[in-house]
């Protein structure tokens, strides 16, 4: 009989954020200090500062920490996801990606390493719902990172080594036919607006792992071999895939492009694969119109022991979720109170 993990929901718990000033009713850039996930970055955009989140003797504690200088030869601009790992920290604004190493910031534009693709090109991997990209190593002064052409809409996994400036296209195959079936763009002259069909991206030391919102595919990739395994594993608590929209990729009026997104937003919806422990991963999947949140638990090698239907345990976990110290701290369904973010502990034996 195979063992199944025990997993418990905590009592409601909570963690000030009155002396740093920020809104439990928004979510935050956020990068872990650590492979433990022992430690927590968060950007605090009120003041531009890197605050730190903790654990101490009475719970979470939300520190306030230096202030990111927007001007002079250390300023970094407005971001989108920020990373801390064996080479300090780095900072993704649009294209381009910004160095903390000690008293540096150095600027690094990807588009002298990419050839001949396209100028038109989007960094993707990061969950945007959730503000969160570990895209550093930990061990190695080296980002991965997924490219996007703007032009061609092909898509490059690759990855960028510090220490001797080049960037490495990892040969890898993107689930390109399902990605084009689920993509929604809007375009109005030379502007353009895409839906978050875009894979995730997440990363240990030896594995990069490969998946999507809008269906249960999960890709790895082995650094060392760059073997490619693709599993699709299936579920009695929820879909495999969203619909595919009935309407065309690109469309040119911006209410049936807001009509037809919001449709597709509000079917099932994958999360990305995240590290819980040394033994786990796992996957957080909502259901249609976020009326359900299930857990799918997967072992070292990323194959799926168990999923859990978590709002049939605790009603009130919301969609905001994060790894801590081996646990997820689950945000409530409505807060209600900026002041206080209240949390369950989500636990598996």
């Amino acid at each position: 009989m195979v063992h199944i993990p025990k997993l418990t929901v905590s009592e409601e718990d909570s963690l000030s954020f009155v002396e740093t000033g920020l809104s439990a009713e928004l979510n935050y850039q956020m990068a872990p200090i650590d492979a433990n996930y022992s430690q927590y970055l968060l950007f605090n955009p009120f003041i531009r500062s890197l605050d730190t989140l903790d654990f101490e003797e009475n719970g979470l504690v939300l520190k306030a920490g230096s202030q990111l200088p927007f001007e002079g030869p250390k300023s970094i601009p407005d971001f989108t996801f920020f990373s801390s790992g064996g080479c300090g920290k780095v900072y993704l604004a649009g294209n381009k990606l910004f160095h903390e190493r000690g008293e540096e910031v150095l600027k690094l534009d990807l588009s002298s390493h990419l050839g001949n693709m396209n100028a038109y090109f989007s960094i993707r991997g990061g969950e945007v719902k959730n503000k969160m990209f570990q895209f550093s190593s930990f061990q190695k002064c080296r980002i991965y990172l997924i490219i996007q052409d703007f032009v061609s809409n092909e898509f490059l996994l690759v990855e960028y080594d510090f220490i001797s400036s080049t960037l490495t296209k990892i040969p890898f195959d993107f689930a390109n036919s399902e990605m084009d079936s689920h993509r929604l763009v809007f375009e109005n002259g030379p502007n353009r607006v895409e839906n978050l069909y875009f894979p995730y991206l997440s990363l240990n030391d030896s594995l990069l792992i490969i998946s999507y919102p809008f269906f249960n595919r999960i890709s790895t990739i082995t650094l060392e071999s760059q073997i490619q395994n693709d599993f699709d594993f299936k579920s009695n608590l929820f879909k495999n895939r969203k619909k595919i929209p009935l309407k065309s990729t690109v469309l040119k009026d911006l209410k049936e492009y807001l009509e037809v997104t919001y449709d597709w937003n509000s079917d099932v919806r994958f999360g990305p694969i995240l590290r819980l422990n040394k033994t786990y991963w796992f996957r957080i999947v909502e259901g249609e119109d976020s009326k359900t949140i299930s857990l799918e638990l997967f072992s070292e090698n990323l194959k799926k022991i168990a999923e859990y239907d978590l709002r049939a345990i605790e009603s009130n976990l919301g969609s905001f979720y994060f790894p801590f110290k081996g646990k997820i701290v689950f945000g409530v369904l409505n807060q209600g109170n900026e002041d206080f973010f209240r949390f369950h502990w989500v636990e598996i034996e």
